[in-house]
């Protein structure tokens, strides 16, 4: 371990420097990797217990996290983003990647760093890459684009349902009081061939972890799935998106990385992987037990008959610069498209019979 850490002052978190694919590898799954983080994280504990000020906290989860010995990092991204391809990499598990991910699969190291990756986003308003060109839907009948636009609606609203889920399953885990649950890191997944970045849907994920103070990242992956313009375009619009998002409460900001998890061909030329080393050593230098500290929450107390519910650091001192549930991707609801007019034969002798009679 000694050839990856980095010399600090007393007392700072370890820095990491890793420079290949297959060093980090080695480092995730050294099992002694996270015995300083958590043995720093119980003497925290121990002395919040120990202090007369804060001896009534309820330090269950931060025990719990002491005696599980897990890390969670949650990975999220648009479907074929390359979640699971990063991660099969990093956790050496060959066949993952590929094929869209339905379900939470979680993949833990030797190290007790836990990768979770969720199912791939739909994001609402996102522009399909199957979609029908506009040449093709001006030749469609009136019917056959009602139709087509019945189904767009429908696929409009079933995203939107997916969104909601994503972000309250978020909340639930950010705010859990169990440490299998509970996230100490997040990363979002974009891939460099693909030049849509929904700032606002993305910024609105990122932002309830980065407020809440656990470490966030964004990792454009694939790099060499895209032409060199095209990935400095859209490397600007995810640096302008992260200042944007600004520091949380401990001047700390998301970072960026820009990796390839395995080697690309193009032709004849075959592109290695990079930036791995660099994405491991960030995650791992980001990784404080002081973070723990927000995972405290408030014990109960009576006041005759009424009990003060316990709340969290976080919902005690909520950060300023949150956006309101209101403000977070908030997407106005399509109306359902109109079905296509048609009179029948019925109709019309009624209306004709009407005109007789006046």
């Amino acid at each position: 371990m000694s050839d990856y850490v980095d010399k600090r002052a007393p007392w700072a978190p370890p820095k990491f420097t890793i420079g290949q694919k297959h060093s980090a590898h080695v480092v995730l799954q050294d099992s002694s990797l996270l015995e300083s983080f958590f043995a720093r994280l119980q003497d925290m504990c121990t002395l919040i217990a120990a202090a007369p000020g804060t001896s009534s906290a309820d330090l269950s989860l931060a025990w719990q996290m002491v005696e599980l010995k897990k890390v969670n990092v949650l990975v999220y991204g648009q479907t074929g983003a390359g979640k699971s391809t990063l991660i099969g990499e990093l956790v050496g598990k060959d066949g993952l990647g590929g094929a869209t991910t339905f379900e939470v699969d979680q993949h833990t190291t030797a190290s007790g760093v836990c990768f979770v990756d969720r199912p791939g986003i739909d994001i609402p308003g996102a522009v399909s890459t199957d979609a029908e060109s506009t040449a093709t839907q001006s030749s469609m009948s009136v019917w056959h684009k009602f139709m087509h636009t019945l189904k767009h609606w429908a696929d409009e609203q079933a995203k939107r349902a997916s969104w909601k889920k994503t972000l309250d399953d978020l909340d639930r885990r950010l705010r859990s009081n169990s440490a299998e649950d509970r996230p100490l890191a997040l990363v979002y997944v974009h891939k460099a061939g693909n030049p849509r970045l929904y700032k606002e849907h993305i910024k609105a994920l990122l932002t309830k972890a980065h407020t809440l103070l656990v470490p966030t990242f964004v990792v454009m992956a694939d790099k060499w799935s895209a032409d060199e313009p095209s990935r400095q375009i859209l490397e600007r619009d995810i640096k302008e998106m992260i200042d944007e998002l600004g520091e949380n409460k401990r001047h700390k900001r998301v970072q960026y990385h820009l990796l390839s998890a395995r080697q690309y061909k193009s032709g004849t030329t075959t592109h290695p992987s990079m930036g791995m080393g660099e994405f491991v050593a960030g995650l791992l230098s980001n990784l404080e037990p002081a973070d723990a500290i927000t995972f405290i929450r408030q014990a109960g107390f009576s006041a005759g008959n009424r009990k003060r519910p316990a709340a969290s650091l976080s919902t005690a001192y909520p950060s300023t610069d949150a956006p309101s549930r209101t403000e977070v991707a908030t997407d106005v609801t399509p109306p359902m498209p109109s079905f296509p007019a048609r009179r029948s034969g019925t109709d019309c002798n009624t209306s004709a019979k009407k005109r007789r009679k006046a």
